[in-house]
């Protein structure tokens, strides 16, 4: 999953244990991969919820700011700003908690084929689509079927992940009429086959990209009704969008799981321009709940009283990326020399506290994380060999580098002048051009830019949702346009592996081909920071960051007057 905008916070964090500061530390996160394994799932919450919220009470809406989201269609979901709203609209069969331990969704059971080949599903009866209709079988098939006729340039993630199930290929070429792999058996129970066995399915299904919509509603709507006026089962209905300033989502009195949500509202306030400024604007005067800490706002809010300070290890990867399609980046003596040239210590994102400095491609906490150094060195004098070698010697006859990124904040800008001075002491004379988001994307497909800055965010605890989009030959997000024979087979065979141990080891095998190759230089791992006013609780937040926050456990204790946080 990209994140579009995740420019580096720009205030210190060494201080844990400061008044107001909760600090969750991820740095022994420990993430289950999940196993093909046979036999019955049948998993269920420890403690129920209204046990765990005795004294909860209800009403109130929660207020946050962010970039608006382009479609809340789960088969279109590609950045954090269209999950941090889907995920409260709609329901999987299947979802996790907070440490990614599955848990059932609409699904009540499971049960998966001792070859790992077929998932069967038994579902909750009585749970409902907003618009009042049961969620039956059926529509299962159909949401997971649908992906494959919606036009591949917006369904691209949930065709990838989900092309793992048998049939999918045949029907988006139009060549049969259903899906032979996806099943309902009678109203309650969905049978699912895969290609091949794979070990990352159950996360797949937990994934946004296999939310459940309802067949009749987009029947009888049009495939592209769920845009901007989606129907699903989860805990909060769409009541209002109002584009340039606010998504206002309301508490749904059937929800499944017992009316879990105690909010009334969450509001969205999606303003046009300024965003960032907009955001920090509305929670110092009491507007919003909460807000995601980036450039300089970590400063503006630290010191307040009632304030809380959320951390937590995200699972991502800011890094930058090479066009490997023309020169000078198609010669990895290149790639290299430009990769030697960098300093990591001297960047200012580092020296803030809240980012990681990357030993490789993959976050802590990640399955196949290592902690033993992988990096190419900071060498300058073999940065100029290398350029040599390539017929450049001292940069003479490089062109002017194009480097590409999105609505950069003022600390996108100061990495990238970092890079660009560092780099320029070798003989690489590097350009950067910040345009909106849509433009970027655009032209990250069109190859315009030589270099680019992106931030990825695992869709899955798994290492193919790192590795896949972004570097086999077929990627959807192979931005890079990097291909390799022997990664592309290692990731083949870990999509069809059903053993931990010889997966990761072929993960670990593909990182480290990934950084003799350099299709992309790893910059910095992020920490999740997001500071909420003191009367909320029961916030709680995910590795996946501000895009998959279950708002549906927060109550608010007391209601804020507007400017209470300003004084």
């Amino acid at each position: 999953m990209i994140h579009p905008s995740a420019p580096p916070p720009t205030s210190p964090s060494k201080h844990p244990a400061r008044a107001g500061i909760r600090h969750l530390s991820s740095w022994a996160l420990w993430i289950p991969l999940l196993t093909l394994l046979s036999g019955c799932y049948d998993r269920r919450p420890a403690e129920s919820p209204e046990e765990h919220r005795a004294e909860a009470l209800r009403g109130g809406a929660f207020q946050f700011t962010q970039v608006a989201p382009t479609s809340l269609d789960p088969a279109k979901m590609t950045d954090t700003y269209q999950a941090s709203v889907l995920n409260q609209i709609y329901e999987g069969l299947i979802g996790t908690d907070s440490n990614f331990n599955i848990r059932p969704g609409v699904a009540e059971s499971w049960h998966i084929s001792r070859d790992g080949l077929t998932y069967t599903f038994r579902l909750k009866e009585g749970v409902r689509f907003h618009d009042g209709a049961e969620v039956q079988a059926s529509d299962v098939v159909y949401s997971l079927s649908r992906v494959f006729r919606i036009p591949e340039d917006q369904s691209y993630l949930a065709r990838e992940y989900l092309g793992l199930i048998a049939g999918t290929a045949e029907y988006a070429r139009g060549d049969t009429d259903s899906v032979s792999g996806l099943q309902a058996l009678g109203p309650y129970d969905v049978r699912i086959t895969l290609e091949h066995p794979s070990a990352s399915f159950l996360a797949v299904l937990a994934s946004e990209s296999a939310r459940i919509v309802p067949e009749h509603y987009v029947r009888s709507q049009g495939q592209d009704v769920l845009d901007h006026r989606p129907v699903g089962c989860g805990p909060f209905v769409l009541k209002s969008w109002i584009p340039g300033e606010s998504i206002v989502l309301e508490r749904f009195a059937d929800y499944h799981l017992g009316a879990l949500a105690y909010l009334d509202s969450l509001v969205y306030h999606i303003p046009s321009n300024n965003i960032r400024k907009q955001a920090l604007k509305n929670f110092l005067s009491g507007v919003d709940n909460a807000i995601e800490l980036t450039t300089g706002r970590l400063d503006a809010v630290e010191h307040l009283p009632d304030v809380e300070i959320f951390r937590r290890q995200e699972l991502s990867l800011t890094f930058l990326g090479f066009n490997m399609n023309e020169p000078p980046f198609d010669r990895l003596e290149v790639r290299r020399a430009f990769a030697n040239a960098i300093n990591l210590d001297a960047l200012p994102s580092l020296r803030q506290g809240v980012r990681v400095k990357p030993n490789g491609l993959l976050p802590p906490g990640f399955p196949g994380y290592t902690p033993d150094p992988k990096m190419p060195v900071f060498n300058p004098t073999l940065s100029r060999s290398l350029l040599e070698e390539a017929g450049y010697p001292d940069g003479q006859g490089l062109p002017p580098i194009t480097h590409g990124f999105a609505d950069p904040s003022d600390a996108d800008i100061s990495l990238i002048e970092g890079i660009a001075a560092q780099v320029a002491r070798v003989g690489f004379d590097l350009q950067w051009q910040a345009t909106s988001w849509d433009e970027f994307d655009r032209n990250l497909r069109e190859g315009v830019f030589q270099t680019f800055s992106l931030t990825w965010v695992a869709d899955m605890p798994d290492p193919d949702s790192f590795f896949y989009p972004l570097f086999h030959s077929a990627g959807s997000v192979n931005y890079t346009g990097y291909h390799s024979p022997a990664v592309d087979a290692l990731l083949e065979a870990g999509r069809r592996g059903n053993t931990d141990g010889p997966r990761i080891a072929s993960y670990r095998k593909v990182e480290r081909l990934l950084l003799m190759d350099l299709p992309v230089f790893p910059l910095n791992h992020s920490l999740a920071v997001i500071a909420v006013r003191a009367n909320v609780q029961d916030f709680q937040m995910t590795p996946m960051g501000f895009g998959n926050l279950p708002l549906e456990k927060v109550w608010l204790s007391r209601v804020e007057r507007a400017g209470d946080l300003a004084r």
